[in-house]
């Protein structure tokens, strides 16, 4: 009987110790890969999917992580269909080991997330810190229940200085009162929430459910956004945009779309989930948007000359102007719901240096779409 005791013990610790190499292996190979990571993503941290700062937020004290969206929800493969000419920027995928999630480092870590650009807010509210910049929007609106929208947006790089922002985007709003809740994708150039030394394009969101007056932020700079792509993050460069003369364009093909079970607000790139804001974030929206819309917005310090917005050319203008595609927003049932020029609303805070024009419906691979843009160096 002793000896049968002692086989056993012996069985036992042996698993034991083999249990704990593998785990100790497990985690040596962890730490292996976020030091390759590190040396070559120095702008990112692979983070514990469980531990994202967004699970901070008060408000998601009690929300259970939603790790992939609907089935439904997900956008169809001709949603991001592009021409011939044109072609999606190279991403170079951020591979986080498996559990972990790439995250933008927050320049800003201690400061007031308020800090963040306001974003289209009001539309067009105002800064709410002590760095008051002056803002330009482009916008075209469809005032219609819905649960997402779409877009194809061509990408451009407008040079910027300190301080200053330029986007295209599609948005999902819902007013609240006197204030709006509001999600916001595209790509942008931002020095104000990064360091000027990046700037370059980048994609990236933004969320407020008070037209930014004391909640949002750009990205993941405060609680908010629940990143679950292991390969794509906002904050993440778009290697290669358009240029002046040259036949291929550069276009992102963006959706947000609202999931009719969990009711959280999921942000694709094509039809790749990269991650989703949670319903408990907002007031009105989380139960639906009632707008939806494409725009172009520029930002700058005041008296400082603002940057181009797209490509810095006119609609009406001659060479090549920025433009979103397949513009169309979804119903309750995710049935796509397509602009007609009766139905936009234009939202301009300076048609002097920026426009935007609805420009129709070009058929099966482009759809619906609009051309914004304006030349840099507009002032107040």
């Amino acid at each position: 009987m002793e000896s049968i005791k002692l086989l056993v013990l012996t069985i036992f610790l042996s698993l034991l110790s083999t249990t704990m190499s593998q785990s100790s292996d497990a985690d040596l190979d962890m730490q292996l890969q976020l030091d390759m990571f590190q040396k070559t993503h120095d702008r990112f941290d692979c983070v514990d999917i469980h531990k994202q700062d967004a699970f901070d937020n008060p408000l998601l004290k009690d929300h259970s992580i939603q790790m992939e969206p609907s089935s439904d929800i997900i956008p169809k493969e001709e949603l991001s269909t592009l021409t011939t000419n044109n072609a999606e920027p190279p991403l170079t995928k951020l591979q986080c080991p498996e559990g972990t999630v790439p995250i933008r480092k927050n320049p800003k870590k201690d400061s007031l997330q308020s800090d963040s650009l306001s974003l289209l807010s009001g539309i067009n509210s105002k800064i709410q810190d002590e760095k008051e910049l002056v803002e330009h929007v482009a916008a075209l609106s469809m005032k219609k229940r819905n649960t997402g929208v779409n877009g194809v947006l061509n990408v451009w790089e407008p040079e910027v200085v300190a301080d200053q922002f330029s986007s295209a985007f599609i948005f999902v709003a819902s007013q609240d009162g006197p204030v709006n809740n509001m999600i916001v994708a595209g790509w942008a150039v931002n020095t104000y929430d990064y360091p000027a030394t990046q700037n370059y394009t980048a994609l990236y969101a933004y969320w407020t459910r008070d037209s930014g007056k004391t909640t949002g932020c750009v990205d993941t700079i405060c609680q908010g956004f629940v990143q679950v792509n292991r390969d794509i993050s906002l904050g993440m460069r778009l290697q290669d945009t358009s240029k002046y003369d040259v036949m291929r364009q550069y276009s992102i093909p963006l959706s947000i779309k609202q999931d009719g079970v969990s009711k959280n607000w999921w942000l694709f790139y094509k039809t790749e989930a990269i991650g989703y804001y949670p319903k408990e974030l907002f007031t009105t929206l989380a139960k639906e948007a009632t707008h939806g819309g494409w725009g172009g917005q520029v930002d700058s310090p005041p008296n400082v000359p603002a940057p181009a917005m797209g490509s810095g050319i006119f609609p009406g203008g001659n060479g090549q102007v920025c433009y979103i595609e397949k513009m169309m927003l979804f119903d309750n049932k995710h049935a796509p719901v397509y602009p007609h020029i009766s139905k936009l609303q234009e939202h301009n805070t300076n048609s002097q240096c920026f426009e935007i024009i609805y420009a129709g419906n070009k058929g099966l691979h482009d759809g619906h779409y609009l051309l914004l843009g304006g030349r840099p160096g507009c002032r107040g």
